[in-house]
């Protein structure tokens, strides 16, 4: 006899995949067999999935058409298992998946819409945004302004495409009902997704700001910047990313700190 975490593991197994060996561990009812008793639970177990993804994800939904949408979940959740209690968390795979789905590679942009449709999600359920404190700023000496590591808004996300996905999403939110055409004409999309308050947010951001964007994401130090990306203008874009709020709070890396990262 099988002990019960082993079924228990064995029925999970079965949820996803039909065919387990839990099937001959189960009973039939008078009204239906082992197998269809099962499907209830998956019905219900994929159906709870597929709404989750099509709450994070309206816009690939709409793109694809709902009954080839709930296709492809069935495809999807197989292979991504919830591993959270929370159900916000799931589907940070989805874009990944579709870059390898076969049936969607004619639309090329699909994937990074996938990743803006997450990085608004994300950014949609992260802390509060603390503001910048300008009054401890302004009693930093020379020194350590310069081991400033400022930091990004909570959940944002800088995201880089070939296609226009910011006006492909904008297109095709459910309030316009005949979404014009989107001219795909491969560039470089720069954007960043974020919460600012209450106000949802994607900036399209030029090389400058990109990269000290970049650079903030990877905590480096004003000094840091200043010395390996010489030609950006730290007094220029610095008040431009403070007054636009893309700068949220700070920390000061310490003499120890610098001497490590560089050891």
């Amino acid at each position: 006899m099988q002990m019960l975490p082993e079924l228990q593991k064995q029925f999970f197994a079965g949820i996803f995949d039909r065919e387990t060996a839990i099937i001959d561990a189960l009973l039939p009812s008078e009204t239906l067999t082992a197998k269809e008793r099962l499907g209830i639970y998956h019905g219900s177990i994929f159906g709870l999935y597929t709404t989750a993804l099509s709450e994070i994800y309206p816009v690939c939904k709409r793109l694809l058409g709902e009954k080839f949408f709930d296709a492809l979940c069935d495809r999807y959740i197989p292979l991504h298992r919830s591993s959270s209690p929370n159900l916000q968390d799931y589907g940070k795979a989805f874009a990944a998946f579709l870059e390898n789905f076969e049936p969607v590679d004619d639309i090329a942009y699909l994937p990074d819409v996938a990743r803006l449709e997450w990085a608004w999600h994300h950014a949609f359920h992260a802390a509060d945004q603390q503001p910048l404190d300008n009054d401890q700023l302004a009693q930093l000496t020379e020194d350590e302004i310069s081991q400033i590591v400022f930091q990004l808004p909570p959940g944002a996300t800088l995201l880089q495409s070939a296609y226009p996905i910011d006006q492909i999403w904008q297109n095709n939110q459910t309030d316009i009902k005949e979404p014009p055409e989107v001219e795909l004409k491969l560039g470089d999309h720069r954007l960043l997704i974020w919460r600012h308050g209450y106000e949802m947010r994607i900036d399209s951001l030029d090389q400058v700001q990109w990269r000290f964007l970049a650079a903030i994401q990877q905590a480096k130090t004003l000094f840091d910047i200043s010395n390996t990306q010489p030609e950006l203008n730290l007094s220029e874009i610095l008040p431009e990313a403070m007054g636009k709020g893309w700068l949220t709070d700070f920390t000061l890396r310490s003499s120890e700190d610098n001497s490590n990262e560089h050891s």
